[in-house]
């Protein structure tokens, strides 16, 4: 999530960065008015009929090599017959634009819409869930043998950040504690062509969308992605599945996404293994980037920034609550 200052609408700037790409001038402010914030703003608008996405990002929030580095291997996935969303060239002919304003300097990118339907709108059927897991094993397949010219983060990266983080905002001396046994049991891990590699790292169900036409999935949203071990997706699909389904639907879902995994590449054992160690991993790095995105105050803060905060805070002490029970109960043993 980006800090909350860039988490307010900039028409302004959604029509100036536009200006730079085709589009349609009919209905543009109703189909910017149907912006999201998050990790990015991300502002509909149609070409030509079509449906696509602009996304600005502040350059501050941001590492333009992983940028690149994503839209490199958008490009080499649908080379190879991958359904991932395509990004747009601008009228310059590149896909990744620096726009100064009077805010900050931004990045910004456009990306053509897919057809179907997020996979946490489905019904989650057997149908649906295969296909899911297959166009995971697909992106796994085609990752083993990427060789990319701009090289994106990978976890070393990633957790060199979570301890800036940590320390910046001076967390409590047990989560400093499980973050160097995430790095210590990380470093003794073995990465292999078969088990490491680059992965979405946010391949979850509304990133993911399922064409009942072709029964086949589209993959979007790819700017998470980092060199890490392949359990990684499948931490974040599951998780995002127990979001939906519990109890014996959710493992026979999961059973059935590996199936589907399977008709693309080997699912190995070795996954389920990792799974544990690598939630923690991705547990501790969405913990950093929380407890950095609230370290802000306002004078006269707005009702939503404010309730947003409290959200946050909740979910911060949530954690913090998890791995103390754990700590504790580890020294006892």
């Amino acid at each position: 999530m980006l800090k909350l200052r860039y988490l307010f609408e900039n028409y302004e700037l959604a029509k100036n960065a536009l200006k730079n790409w085709e589009h349609d001038d009919e209905g543009l402010d109703e189909m910017l008015s149907m912006f999201r914030i998050s990790s990015n703003a991300i502002y509909p608008y149609m070409d030509k009929g079509a449906l696509c996405y602009l996304r600005l990002s502040p350059e501050v929030e941001k590492r333009e090599e992983n940028l690149l580095g994503e839209l490199e291997y958008i490009e080499y996935l649908r080379q190879n017959g991958y359904p991932a969303h395509k990004p747009l060239k601008a009228k310059n002919g590149k896909t990744l634009l620096e726009i100064s304003t009077p805010r900050g300097d931004y990045y910004a990118s456009a990306f053509q819409g897919v057809f179907g339907t997020q996979i946490e709108d489905t019904d989650c059927s057997e149908d649906v869930i295969f296909a899911y897991g297959k166009a995971l094993g697909f992106m796994h397949r085609l990752s083993q043998n990427y060789k990319p010219r701009t090289k994106v983060w990978s976890y070393k990266d990633v957790l060199d950040t979570i301890n800036t983080s940590l320390v910046v905002n001076h967390a409590p001396k047990y989560i400093m504690e499980e973050n160097k046994s995430v790095c210590g049991a990380l470093s003794v891990l073995s990465a292999t062509k078969e088990n490491f590699g680059l992965v979405h790292y946010d391949f979850e169900t509304d990133n993911v969308f399922y064409d009942d036409r072709t029964g086949s999935c589209a993959v979007i949203d790819f700017e998470d992605g980092m060199y890490n071990w392949y359990a990684a997706d499948f931490v974040k699909a599951f998780d995002s599945l127990a979001d939906s389904l519990m109890g014996a639907r959710l493992e026979s879902a999961k059973q059935i996404f590996i199936k589907g995994y399977g008709t693309e590449r080997p699912f190995a054992k070795e996954n389920e293994q990792l799974m544990p160690l690598i939630r923690r991993f991705c547990e501790l790095y969405k913990y950093s980037r929380l407890i950095r995105v609230i370290d802000e105050t306002f004078p006269n803060e707005i009702d939503w920034m404010t309730a947003l905060k409290l959200k946050l805070k909740k979910d911060i002490s949530e954690y913090e609550r998890s791995v103390y029970r754990r700590k504790r109960e580890e020294a006892m043993l």
